[in-house]
This record gives structure tokens, C-alpha cells and sequence, in this order.
């Protein structure tokens, strides 16, 4: 099997997102002026189920420290979901 890398031709755009060790979500980007270079926040959004308007709105400016219980948060409950365990 050739894999993502192998199937597309050198220098050719694209976009792509990874849901595990196995799946995945691959766009062809045929005119890079008429991209979106929202794509990417629309795949996060229909993932968690978003309205639009939640992934446009100005972000709130946290503390350092803020941003590192939440991250630390985050892990915590991403844990039982991580994947990249199995690399070991």
C-alpha cells in the first residue's frame, strides 16, 4: 500500500487531517486562491459539533497560567482517548 504520501504527486496542494492511526479526511486544494484557509477550523467544528459562529468570535486573552490548567485539564481527559499510546 502506498500510504497518503505515496498516492499524491509531488508539490501537488492539499489538505489533510488525521482521525487516529487509520482514518483520515484528504482534500485536494485545485485553486489555492479560491482555498478557504477556514478549512480547517470548519473540519474542527463539525467534529465537536460546533455552530459557525462559536469558531469565529474573537478569543479571550487568558493568563499563562490559565492556559496551563487547561491544558493540563484537557490531557487529563483526553487520556482514556489517546491513541498515540499505542506507538509504544
Amino acid at each position: 500500500m502506498k500510504g497518503l504520501r505515496g498516492s499524491i504527486p509531488t508539490d501537488f496542494p492539499y489538505f489533510h487531517v488525521e482521525f487516529g492511526l487509520d482514518k483520515g479526511y484528504v482534500h485536494v486544494i485545485d485553486d489555492e486562491k479560491q482555498f478557504k484557509s477556514s478549512l480547517g477550523l470548519d473540519v474542527i467544528r463539525g467534529m465537536l459539533q460546533l455552530p459557525e459562529e462559536d469558531m469565529h468570535r474573537r478569543r479571550r486573552h487568558e493568563s499563562v497560567a490559565a492556559q496551563k490548567l487547561a491544558v493540563a485539564k484537557f490531557f487529563q481527559e483526553w487520556e482514556p482517548f489517546d491513541w498515540t499510546k499505542q506507538l509504544n
